[in-house]
């Protein structure tokens, strides 16, 4: 019998064999990665948008003729942040709070794209080259800080609850 009145809780004679019968116990599922990456599809998604806004602020980067070299990390931690906000917000179906911030990423890339285009086929068209990068960074700073802002009001205005006991 376990003595309840120790500091901690005991139970000094085992009353039986079973406790340390492991044939008992059931064996672990076998795991399944189609399953898990279900299961974690919003993390995996929220990587791979955060990667993909990585490459956009080093893209951007690389179009200022100046030396602008703090705005990058300025803008990294932001980035990965919001790229898994993205994903954690497109796991709960949360189209609505993704409204604004897709905009402004589609605005991001619509940008760096036609930078791209205009450094090719427009050589010394500085003023636009200037232009579309002021645009795509300052879209993409204003989606980053959106999608954050969006991840803790969902959160706070209908929290994440677990799932509903299967048994």
């Amino acid at each position: 019998m376990a003595n309840l009145k120790a500091a901690v809780p005991i139970e000094e004679n085992k009353s039986g064999a079973y406790v340390h019968d492991r044939t008992r116990i059931p064996a672990n599922p076998e795991w399944n990665w189609k399953q898990w990456a279900a299961n974690n599809q919003g993390y995996l998604w929220g990587i791979a948008f955060g990667l993909l806004l990585t490459a956009a602020v080093m893209e951007t980067r690389e179009a200022w003729e100046s030396h602008r070299d703090w705005v990058p990390p300025a803008l990294l931690v932001p980035a990965v942040l919001s790229g898994l906000a993205l994903g954690h917000l497109g796991q709960r179906g949360k189209v609505n709070a993704v409204a604004v911030p897709g905009f402004l990423l589609g605005v991001t890339l619509f940008a760096i794209v036609m930078h791209l285009w205009v450094k090719e086929d427009h050589p010394g068209n500085g003023g636009l080259l200037t232009t579309f990068t002021i645009i795509s960074y300052a879209s993409l700073i204003a989606a980053a800080h959106w999608l954050i802002a969006a991840v803790i009001f969902v959160e706070v205005t209908d929290p994440t609850r677990p799932p509903e006991p299967e048994m």
